[in-house]
C-alpha cells in the first residue's frame, strides 16, 4: 500500500464532504486505489487530486461509464484475441509441419503489455475509485442480492493484483511451451510390439497423449479381442508418466518399440540405442509452476495458484471441491460398481478398467467409423451440417442456423479444444483432431463436446444483457455443457432410438470418480510444489507418482486391486492447464443435474436462458438453471438408485 500521510487522507476527505453525496462508496474507493498505487503512479498530492477528478457521484453518469467500460472492454480482449490467434494458428493447427518459423509466431504475445499500459492511462484506478471490489466472502454471503448490473461492476472492479507485463509473460511462454510439447506427443501404435514381439497393430494409427491413448482403450471394450491391446497402452501410460519412454518413438514412426521390455528394434528387427525421455515432462510442468509463482507477490489475498484457481478463476473453495471428490470416491456405490463390472468382464479387475464403458450402449468402432465416414467423413462436411445437428438437438431451424454462422470446426494438432469468440459477432472456433484430413467416431465424439462449447460461448456471448457477464461461471460449468453435447453423439448419429438408458447414471458416476481421482493428484502436486519450490523435476515426478500411487491404494485398491502403474497421473492437462482438472469432476456432477433438469424442460429453449445467465457466482447460477445449488448427491443418490436395479 502506498504510504500515504494522514494528513493527506483527512483533508482528502474533507474535501469530499463538501464536493460529493456518497462519502462512504468514495472512501471504500479511495482505499481500493490506494492498496495498488505505486510510487511511479504519483506523489501522494497527485493520488489525492486523481481521486478529487475521477469519481463520478452521480448515479445516472456512473451506470453511462459502465456502459462505455462494457463496450471498450469486450472490443479490447476480442481484437487482442483475435490477434493471439491468428499468430498461434499454425501451432494450434494441423496445417503441415511445425517449424521454428511457426514457434517463433506463436510466442507472440499481443496481451503482454494491457495491465501496464492500462495502469499507466490509470484506468484501473478509476474503476476501483467508483466500484466496489467485493471480496470472495462477501460474494458467498451476499450473492444472491445483488442485481445484474451489480455483477458487473463486480467483474470489472476485479483488480486484486498489478502484475508487472514480463511475468505475465514468463507465464504465456511456459504454457505456449509446455502446450507445444503435449501437441507432439503422439505414438504410433503400429510400430508398437505386445508382448510376445508382434505388431497389434496393423495399419498406421496416431494417438496423442494422453486422450488419444485414453480413448483408444476406451473404445476396445466392443472389441472381445481388445485386451492385449489395452495392456500395451497401460504400459504406454506408465513410460510416459516414468519418463521411461524413448525419444526415439515420440511422435515418430521410424522405430519399433517394445512397451514390454523397453526395447527398440529398426524396421528389419535389429535392436536399437535409445535415449528415455527423463524427466522432460516434469521439468516442463516446473517451468510452468516457477512462472505461475512469479505473480504470487503481486497478490495481497489470493497468494499462490491454488487460491487464485479456486477462490478467483472458479469461485468454489478448495476444501468443497476435495470434499465432494471423496464423496464420490469413498461411496460404497464404488465397490458395488466394481463388482458388477467384474461379473460383466469375467476377470479381475486392471487399472485402466477405471475408463470400462459397460454401462452405456456401444458398437464395434468399425461400425461407429462407418457412420461417420458416411455422414461426417471430414471437417468440412461437419462444418456444413453443424445446423442439422443442432436441429436434431431440438433447436429451431432459425436458431441452428444463427449459432452456426458464428461457429467453425478446424484441424487441431492436440486432441481438441474450443475457442470462444472474445466479441460479439464473431466465430467461436471448434477444433478437431482428424487423422489424414478424415474424421473417425473418436474425432466426432471430441467434435460433438467442442460444439458444446462453442454454442455456450456463441449464446453467452451474443445473446446476454451485459457483455462483462460473458460465459459461464467457470470453466466446470462449460465442461458441463459439453459433456451434455457430446453425451448426443450418438442420438444425432441415429443409433439411439431405444429407450433411456437405465445405467447412464452408473456410467457417469464411474467417469466422475475417475477424473476426481486425477484431480486429487493434481491438486496434491501443487501442494507440494509450493511446499518445495527449490525441489528438481525428479523430486516432482517423484511426488506425483507417489500421489498417484497412495490415491489409487485409499480409493480404489480396495476394490480394482493393487497397482502402482501410476496411472493416475497420466492426464496432460497437468503439464499445459495447471489445476484445470478438477473441472472436469465438477464439471461432471453439474452436467449430471442438468441432464435431469432437462428430462422434463426443452433443451434448446431451456438452454439459451441458462447459458444467458452469464458469469456470476456458481451456486446462484445453479439455482437459477435448475433449482438447487452444485452438489454430488443427485448423481451419487441416480447411481446407487441404478446400481439396486441390477440383477
Amino acid at each position: 500500500m502506498f504510504d500515504v500521510p494522514s494528513e493527506l487522507r483527512e483533508q482528502t476527505f474533507g474535501e469530499v464532504s463538501k464536493r460529493f453525496k456518497s462519502k462512504e462508496r468514495f472512501k471504500n474507493g479511495f482505499e481500493q486505489v490506494l492498496s495498488l498505487w505505486q510510487k511511479e503512479d504519483g506523489s501522494p498530492e497527485d493520488l489525492g487530486n486523481f481521486c478529487l477528478k475521477y469519481f463520478i457521484d452521480d448515479a445516472t453518469e456512473l451506470a453511462a461509464f459502465r456502459g462505455k467500460l462494457e463496450i471498450v472492454f469486450e472490443k479490447l480482449h476480442g481484437h487482442l484475441l483475435e490477434v493471439h490467434t491468428s499468430f498461434s494458428k499454425w501451432k494450434d493447427l494441423e496445417l503441415g509441419p511445425f517449424s521454428p518459423q511457426d514457434e517463433l509466431l506463436a510466442r507472440f504475445n499481443p496481451f503482454k503489455h494491457v495491465t501496464d499500459d492500462l495502469f499507466d492511462l490509470k484506468l484501473p484506478f478509476v474503476i476501483l475509485l467508483n466500484f466496489k471490489r467485493e471480496t470472495f466472502e462477501s460474494m458467498i454471503k451476499n450473492h444472491a442480492e445483488w442485481s445484474r448490473e451489480k455483477w458487473v461492476e463486480v467483474r470489472l472492479a476485479n483488480y486484486e493484483s498489478r502484475v508487472p507485463a514480463d511475468v505475465s509473460h514468463n507465464i504465456f511462454l511456459a504454457v505456449n511451451k509446455a502446450d507445444t510439447y503435449i501437441n507432439g506427443y503422439n505414438i504410433f501404435m503400429n510400430c508398437l510390439v505386445g508382448e510376445d514381439g508382434k505388431r497389434l497393430y496393423t495399419k498406421e494409427k496416431r494417438l496423442i497423449s494422453h486422450w488419444g491413448l485414453r480413448d483408444e482403450l476406451k473404445a476396445l471394450y466392443a472389441d472381445p479381442e481388445g485386451m492385449p491391446k489395452q495392456e500395451l497402452i497401460l504400459r504406454v501410460m506408465r513410460h510416459i508418466i516414468e519418463g521411461t519412454i524413448p525419444i526415439e518413438v515420440i511422435n515418430s514412426s521410424k522405430t519399433v518399440w517394445s512397451p514390454y521390455t523397453n526395447e527398440c528394434f529398426d524396421e528389419a528387427g535389429k535392436s536399437k540405442a535409445f535415449t528415455p525421455e527423463g524427466e522432460r515432462r516434469y521439468s516442463i510442468w516446473f517451468d510452468v509452476f516457477k512462472a505461475q509463482r512469479g505473480q504470487d507477490k503481486y497478490y495481497t489475498v489470493n497468494k499462490t495458484l491454488i487460491d487464485r484457481r479456486f477462490n478467483l478463476h472458479r469461485e468454489i473453495p478448495e476444501a468443497r471441491a476435495e470434499e465432494m471428490f471423496d464423496q464420490l470416491l469413498s461411496s460404497p456405490a464404488l465397490g458395488d460398481v466394481a463388482t458388477e463390472m467384474k461379473k460383466r468382464l469375467g476377470r479381475h479387475l486392471r487399472p485402466y478398467d477405471i475408463w470400462y464403458q459397460g454401462f452405456k450402449p456401444m458398437e464395434s468402432q468399425s461400425e461407429l467409423d462407418g457412420l461417420i465416414e458416411k455422414h461426417y467423413p471430414d471437417i468440412d462436411a461437419f462444418n456444413e451440417n453443424i445446423p442439422q445437428i443442432l436441429m436434431k438437438l431440438g433447436f429451431s431451424r432459425d436458431k441452428a442456423q444463427y449459432l452456426a454462422t458464428h461457429i467453425r470446426a478446424e484441424p487441431s494438432r492436440s486432441a481438441g479444444h474450443a475457442r470462444g469468440a472474445g466479441m460479439r459477432d464473431e466465430m467461436a472456433l471448434l477444433r478437431i483432431r482428424t487423422e489424414n484430413g478424415k474424421m473417425n467416431y473418436n474425432a466426432f465424439n471430441i467434435a460433438m463436446h467442442e460444439l458444446g462449447h462453442t454454442v455456450e460461448q456463441t449464446i453467452s456471448m451474443n445473446m446476454i444483457d451485459h457483455t462483462m457477464l460473458e460465459g459461464v461461471p467457470n470453466t466446470a460449468f462449460t465442461e458441463a455443457i459439453a459433456f451434455l453435447f457430446q453425451g448426443k453423439d450418438r442420438e444425432v448419429l441415429g443409433i439411439s432410438a431405444e429407450e433411456a438408458n437405465p445405467e447412464a447414471a452408473i456410467h457417469s458416476y464411474l467417469s466422475t470418480c475417475e477424473i476426481a481421482a486425477m484431480s486429487l493428484v493434481d491438486m496434491a502436486a501443487w501442494r507440494y510444489l509450493y511446499k518445495c519450490p527449490d525441489a528438481k523435476p525428479a523430486d516432482l515426478k517423484r511426488s506425483v507418482l507417489d500421489a498417484a500411487n497412495a490415491i489409487w491404494a485409499k480409493y480404489w485398491e480396495p476394490h480394482f486391486g493393487k497397482s502402482d502403474d501410476s496411472i493416475l497421473a497420466i492426464y496432460s492437462h497437468m503439464i499445459t492447464n495447471y489445476l484445470y482438472l478438477p473441472d472436469y469432476p465438477i464439471g461432471h456432477i453439474i452436467n449430471h443435474q442438468l441432464e435431469n433438469y432437462f428430462k422434463s424442460h426443452d433443451l434448446a429453449l431451456e438452454l439459451e436462458r441458462i447459458c444467458a445467465l452469464g458469469n456470476i457466482y456458481p451456486d446462484l447460477w445453479m439455482k437459477k438453471a435448475v433449482g438447487k445449488p452444485i452438489s454430488p448427491d443427485e448423481l451419487l443418490s441416480d447411481a446407487m438408485a441404478a446400481i439396486k436395479t441390477l440383477g
